[in-house]
């Protein structure tokens, strides 16, 4: 979307954001964490646990977000005609750059 904007504007850009967004779930993680190691009782956990997720989720969602406005993504598939669907395969991400593994 925003991949028309000068390299360096978008690296700023999307550093920034990457930051903002891992310090505003990263605060709320610390704590629910911290409480879910204190409160003993199993029904507390699963709701922090389950809390825990939903916002670690919401982190990712985030940083595909800022992914998606900042960078074209352009995925290629080859191959497929030689798979068989009764076969087992093994499929590996090759990741080509620190963005990557954010």
């Amino acid at each position: 979307m925003l991949h028309f904007l000068p390299h360096t504007i978008i690296g700023f850009l999307s550093f920034i954001i990457y930051i903002i967004n891992t310090v505003f779930w990263l605060i709320p993680i610390i704590i629910f964490s911290f409480l879910k190691a204190i409160v003993p009782l199993k029904f507390s956990q699963k709701i922090f646990s389950y809390l825990l997720d939903q916002m670690a989720s919401n982190w990712v969602a985030c940083n595909t977000l800022n992914q998606k406005l900042f960078f074209k993504i352009d995925i290629n598939v080859s191959g497929l005609e030689q798979l068989n669907t009764r076969e087992w395969y093994l499929v590996l991400a090759n990741h080509q750059s620190w963005v990557d593994i954010v």
